[in-house]
């Protein structure tokens, strides 16, 4: 997949109700580079920015709070289009999210274009590896979703 197809298909996403559009890969294929090739601007790093405002928030708040401040990470960026790369964080199941469906979510409010760390060969999305505490399949009645599948 080259920059030009990645433009395209964001293009084509901001037009969807649902604007969002996933770069799969495992891990060294090249999806934060390419998603740094899209924008100038920098990746936001969902793991990081999430972990920072959850810390001080009590276990059992959570779940609540993390779909609040994803909102609000998203609704106070500026930008149109919206770079996100390390979502491990989305799979913890004390969080009690639903990565996809929360990130599609998101994606109402502006376009997102999101690494994902797994592989997609068409009918099944797949997060992690099969025995990885977060292991995640979605087939392809789950989602209708653009994917940029990297070997």
């Amino acid at each position: 997949m080259n920059l030009g197809s990645l433009k395209e298909q964001v293009r084509a996403a901001s037009e969807r109700e649902r604007k969002l559009v996933l770069v799969v890969g495992p891990p060294g294929s090249g999806k934060s580079r390419l998603l740094r090739q899209l924008s100038k601007k920098p990746l936001l790093n969902v793991t990081k920015e999430l972990s920072r405002k959850l810390h001080a928030v009590p276990s059992e708040e959570r779940p609540r709070q993390a779909n609040e401040f994803l909102a609000e990470l998203v609704n106070t960026c500026p930008e149109p289009i919206l770079i996100l790369d390390n979502i491990e964080i989305l799979f913890l199941p004390e969080l009690q999210l639903d990565p996809l469906q929360t990130l599609a979510d998101l994606s109402i409010a502006k376009t997102l274009v999101v690494g994902w760390l797994g592989r997609y060969d068409g009918e099944q999305l797949v997060w992690a590896e099969p025995g990885h505490p977060q292991y995640r399949v979605y087939s392809g009645t789950d989602f209708k979703y653009p994917v940029v599948s990297l070997k």
